[in-house]
């Protein structure tokens, strides 16, 4: 593999995404499977809207940058080349999907720190429900593919590979 070019403003989006993430696919999946007392879970749910709700826009950011910078990547060929690529690819897509969903299915409206109020954009029971099935199902794939993502990269360093440091300033 050749090393990528990558802009600091890509990398600095990059590691935002992926804290995020990170975040709100383990306080959602602990959420999910632990009762934990009301407040907490308030405070854990309340946050993540916020912090997802933020990250959304900056995610637009980052794939109208990953088009505009497209040319500047440099993959391995073949077989591998493609699997990055594509593995790449379906990562964005499922993250617009969650991000999207997760906005979709809010009951409420939609408060962003206290600071910002938006209103619940679908009041439909049955879309509702939907978009909250979809985001549980999309949550479990995003995850999953998170995992690989950071298998990879792991096996990469192991082989001496430097694809981490494509993501370093």
């Amino acid at each position: 593999m050749s090393k990528a070019c990558f802009t600091p403003a890509q990398v600095t989006l990059h590691w935002i995404s992926a804290a995020v993430i990170l975040w709100a696919l383990g306080s959602g999946f602990l959420l999910a499977a632990v009762e934990l007392q009301a407040g907490v879970a308030a405070w854990i749910s309340a946050f993540n809207v916020s912090l997802t709700a933020l990250l959304a826009p900056l995610f637009a950011v980052r794939i109208l940058l990953a088009w505009r910078h497209r040319h500047q990547r440099v993959h391995a060929h073949g077989v591998m080349g493609a699997l990055a690529r594509h593995a790449h690819r379906g990562l964005y897509v499922v993250t617009v999907l969650v991000l999207a969903t997760g906005i979709l299915m809010m009951d409420r409206d939609i408060r962003i720190f206290g600071l910002l109020q938006l209103p619940a954009p679908v009041t439909d029971p049955y879309l509702l429900q939907l978009y909250h099935t979809i985001h549980r199902y999309a949550c479990v794939v995003l995850a999953m593919m998170v995992f690989l993502h950071i298998g990879a990269v792991v096996m990469h360093h192991w082989r001496r590979t430097p694809v981490l440091q494509r993501m370093w300033y």
